[in-house]
């Protein structure tokens, strides 16, 4: 089969990149077109909040298009929902059969508010993106809202150029079989995890080190929007440390930045960035942001040559 794209305007693939680009992007677009010698902070894409940088609208009118566009496809239960920020829900999925990708047993998905409620069963062609400042990788429904339904062993769903009432065997078996199913999405490189393991607990001092690309020491100004897991914030920007060769870019001395909920204005902090394929994002998803009044500011602090 083939698929039908349609270029309308610019719009961000899937909701969750909708959810994260409400928080504002502030740091920026694609590193591919800037030269490396003129990049600053300004042209690499802050991934912890901005994790999908595909933009366009898509016409869904066989299965084969949500196959290609999907980076994850699982039938599951959503076993909790709740209230997030600016009208989107997060909800948790427990998942029955992996159709595509590689899952948890359970994971976490982003929708406008009111979509999914708890007990559905249901088939989700999903994209799926990492960033450290949530406590799991993000899933958001592909297809503009499209949705299907799984009950009785059928599927129903709200595509109107898709046959309706479909036995879900029928569909996984068409699913796997699709010419899709191994293929790349068109428009960006699948996601990729961090190159360091992202969930390690309590990391030493010589692993944010090892595995960071470099350490931003910067004073909180101010607030100015608090989220679940992060605030938005204006950050005084004391000093970078670059720790590779590979960063070519330096942060403005006044600029934005998204950290946990936890940070506090007037305070000081050493924050352990890594760059993977043009975004930064936190080292590790614990431990990546260490306040000036805590013991391991002084040892981190030494390492890198910094004084308060």
């Amino acid at each position: 089969m083939t698929f039908k794209k349609t270029i309308m305007v610019l719009a961000t693939v899937g909701l969750i990149a909708f959810f994260i680009m409400e928080t504002t992007d502030k740091t920026g677009g694609d590193e591919s077109t800037v030269p490396r010698e003129m990049e600053t902070a300004e042209n690499v894409a802050d991934s912890s909040h901005s994790p999908d940088a595909a933009q366009f609208i898509m016409e869904f009118e066989t299965i084969d298009d949500y196959v290609l566009h999907s980076d994850v496809i699982v039938t599951g239960r959503v076993v909790d929902v709740s209230y997030m920020d600016n009208g989107f829900d997060e909800a948790v999925v427990e998942v029955k059969d992996q159709l595509r990708g590689h899952s948890d047993t359970h994971i976490n998905l982003y929708t406008v508010n009111g979509i999914l409620s708890e007990g559905q069963e249901r088939l989700m062609f999903l994209s799926r993106n990492v960033s450290n400042l949530y406590p799991a990788p993000l899933h958001a429904l592909v297809g503009e809202g499209h949705f299907f339904i799984t009950e009785d062993n059928k599927v129903t769903h709200n595509n109107p150029q898709l046959e309706n009432d479909l036995p879900l065997p029928e569909l996984i078996k068409e699913i796997a079989q699709s010419e899709f199913i191994d293929a790349p999405h068109p428009l960006r490189e699948r996601p990729s995890e961090n190159r360091t393991n992202s969930t390690v607990k309590n990391p030493t001092i010589d692993y944010l080190m090892a595995q960071s690309d470099f350490v931003v020491y910067l004073q909180v100004d101010n607030i100015s929007e608090n989220h679940k897991y992060f605030n938005v914030l204006d950050a005084n920007i004391l000093n970078q440390i670059n720790l590779t060769d590979d960063v070519t870019f330096e942060f403005e001395k006044k600029t934005i930045l998204e950290l946990p909920a936890y940070v506090k204005e007037g305070e000081n902090y050493l924050v352990f960035y890594q760059l993977v394929e043009g975004h930064y994002d936190m080292t590790t998803r614990e431990g990546s942001v260490i306040s000036e009044q805590e013991v391991a500011f002084g040892e981190a602090a030494k390492e890198l040559n910094i004084n308060k």
